[in-house]
């Protein structure tokens, strides 16, 4: 699933699903993240796996993962109700050329 330009959000269905991620491109929200899918990050886009932190959300993100860019500080994607330790555990972040 791709959010595109501006601030989306992004639904989790049955199955696994894929959520494509390019900097500059808003802050995405997903919700119904589950073990089996994955976030994904064109390495195109110059995006490699250490460009990006997990963090837990504070305040109105409390209870939400957020996925920043280390360079720019932007956050790329917010995760509902998931936290760093439980998306360890079932998440994946791929980097890759589209």
């Amino acid at each position: 699933m791709f959010g595109d330009g501006g601030n989306d959000t992004l639904f989790g269905g049955n199955g696994n699903d894929k959520f494509v991620f390019k900097p500059g491109d808003g802050t995405d929200i997903i919700i119904n993240y589950s073990a089996g899918d994955s976030i994904v990050f064109d390495a195109i886009d110059g995006i490699t796996a250490g460009s990006i932190t997990l963090v837990d959300g504070t305040g109105a993100n409390n209870g939400s993962l957020l996925i920043n860019l280390i360079s720019t500080g932007e956050t790329l994607a917010i995760l509902q109700t998931t936290s760093v330790a439980e998306f360890n555990s079932i998440g994946l972040i791929e980097v890759v050329e589209i």
